[in-house]
């Protein structure tokens, strides 16, 4: 690595992060998944039409599927306006269709 790569890498050179405060504080999330292109509302209707919805059952749909798909915002605003409960578990979006109080033992 040459030193003006090394320089330019880090934003403590650039005067982009204030060296006073904990490094996480100064860090932005910028999901990778954002994209600006339309979403699938067909796919939504799907999801939201399964019998578990009605039943107060369980969802579960892999992660790049929704990503694809929907997206994670639009995911999570349909989830919310719905009073639903949304679980991220590895590679899989976990949805409990159910508005009461969740309690997780272990």
């Amino acid at each position: 690595m040459s030193r003006k790569c090394f320089a330019n890498c880090f934003p403590f050179r650039k005067g982009l992060i204030n060296q006073n405060q904990p490094m996480l504080e100064n860090m932005k999330h910028v999901p990778f998944f954002q994209t600006s292109r339309p979403r699938n509302p067909a796919w939504r209707a799907q999801l939201f039409s399964a019998k578990a919805v009605g039943a107060g059952g369980v969802l579960r749909r892999k992660k790049s599927d929704v990503h694809r798909e929907l997206g994670y915002e639009a995911l999570l605003a349909e989830v919310r306006a719905r009073g639903f409960h949304l679980l991220e578990c590895g590679d899989q979006y976990v949805i409990i269709c159910n508005p009461g109080q969740m309690r997780v033992h272990c």
